[in-house]
Order: C-alpha cells, then sequence, then structure tokens
C-alpha cells in the first residue's frame, strides 16, 4: 500500500514536473 501509493505520487510530481520543463520554454 504505502510502495504503490508513493509510486503514484512520484509519478505524479514527475509527469508535472516535465510538464512544466516542457510548457516552461513554450510560455516564455
Amino acid at each position: 500500500m504505502n510502495t504503490i501509493f508513493r509510486k503514484s505520487v512520484l509519478g505524479i510530481a514527475g509527469v508535472a514536473f516535465a510538464g512544466g520543463m516542457v510548457a516552461g520554454p513554450v510560455a516564455a
């Protein structure tokens, strides 16, 4: 349970971080 929750949190954070890195230069 804990490992699955941790993986999901890291996955969401990774997607959000990657999206920010990609959208940052485009928006700028």
